[in-house]
């Protein structure tokens, strides 16, 4: 995967963050929401540390 495919990952899942976040909504349904997203387009490996930051690995 190269660096774009990752940034265009990383745009498109925080796209996707900003339509779904609710007031109230619980964070740890937010990570399975993102990381559902994330796998779906298509990153094989990644780390979210507490919401604010999202680490793309690549093989």
């Amino acid at each position: 995967m190269e660096n774009k495919d990752v940034q265009k990952i990383a745009k498109m899942t925080i796209q996707y963050a900003k339509e779904i976040i609710k007031p109230g909504m619980n964070l740890i349904d937010l990570r399975n929401d993102l990381e559902k997203k994330m796998l779906e387009l298509g990153t094989d490996s990644f780390l979210i540390l507490g919401c604010r930051s999202i680490y793309f690995f690549r093989r």
